[in-house]
């Protein structure tokens, strides 16, 4: 049984608080180890299939230090899960604790906003770091996600925000431009979030954030979201008429997961790329999801501008071959 071995970093299966009691008396050190592990999968399909409001409670009891034990114990702490590059060749990496301690970092901030589970934060950025791991965030304070293809120009943008009463967007400098043309038209956009920009240089209602320059947050008491909870909105191209709203919701995780480790035949020591953007319900689904609910180390490129159709060029291709020769530890 292993199925929900690997969805550590997802607030979904409520494993950031989980404590579990075990009476390990008499056991062997591979017999103790074996029985957490079983228990772990035990609570956590529990309260997937019961909803029990007691378990879920006892799982999102916030005792972060049994949970980084528990992380560790399960072998992803350290394991990389995301290898990014730019097309300037700057590279950064992150480890699965390094998706807790920042997903948790952003969490707190939008929660120190006044940002309200279940309010729409829209994800409007290129493909950063920000972006795959500040999805995390906005899920762990219960916030819904709405990522948006960064190609998007102001009046495509307007109308997704606006039909989405979307609350707070985070964005980089180079798209304010956008943002700053029809903020007047959402009333409901209170906060946007940059990434990459000092205070100093950002208007009223503009508000600086550096997730790798702020104090990292060790422990965030996740929102006890519900299965059908919504997790993620995404819209529609609007070929066919105004662009529609898909909103999916937590237990969908179960689906990705399934799907990405059947489908795409992943393995532990896999290094996947995903050439979708997370603006589209693939580029989320297989490109953020799927693959780190299956412990998966992922490889990122960030191309110069986003092509229309929301993917890459083939230079993607090299750095995926160049991230295999430069880290063989890591394949």
């Amino acid at each position: 049984m292993d199925l929900f071995t690997p969805l550590l970093p997802f607030p979904s299966v409520r494993l950031a608080g989980l404590v579990v009691n075990l009476n390990v008396a008499g056991r062997t050190p591979g017999e103790e180890q074996a029985h957490e592990r079983s228990a772990l999968l035990r609570a956590t399909q529990r309260e997937f299939r019961l909803g029990d409001r007691r378990a879920r409670a006892r799982l999102s009891a916030g005792r972060c230090d049994q949970h980084r034990l528990d992380v560790q114990r399960l072998g992803l702490a350290q394991k990389l899960a995301l290898l990014w590059e730019d097309y300037q060749g700057n590279q950064k990496r992150f480890t699965y604790n390094d998706l807790r301690v920042y997903s948790n970092t952003i969490a707190h901030f939008l929660a120190s906003l006044g940002i309200l589970p279940g309010e729409r934060v829209c994800l409007f950025l290129d493909r950063v770091p920000e972006l795959y791991i500040g999805f995390l965030g906005i899920l762990k304070m219960g916030a819904v996600a709405q990522p948006l293809f960064s190609a998007f120009g102001d009046e495509s943008l307007c109308v997704r925000l606006k039909d989405a009463g979307t609350s707070a967007i985070i964005t980089q400098k180079k798209h304010l431009h956008k943002i700053r043309k029809i903020r007047e038209q959402l009333p409901n956009l209170r906060h946007c979030i940059v990434v990459d920009a000092p205070q100093a240089s950002l208007q009223e209602g503009e508000t600086a954030f550096t997730m790798e320059q702020v104090p990292p947050v060790e422990h965030f008491l996740i929102y006890p979201t519900k299965a059908e909870s919504p997790s993620v909105l995404h819209y529609t191209s609007g070929t066919t008429g105004q662009p529609k709203g898909a909103q999916h919701v937590h237990y969908s995780i179960v689906a990705q997961h399934l799907t990405a480790k059947w489908v795409l035949d992943f393995r532990p020591d896999d290094i996947y790329w995903c050439n979708a953007d997370p603006g589209w319900v693939t580029g989320t689904s297989y490109g953020i999801i799927g693959p780190w609910a299956n412990g998966i180390t992922q490889a990122v490129w960030t191309p110069v501008s986003t092509p229309r159709n929301g993917t890459s060029s083939s230079r993607g291709t090299a750095l995926l071959s160049g991230i295999r020769r430069r880290l063989p530890s890591a394949c």
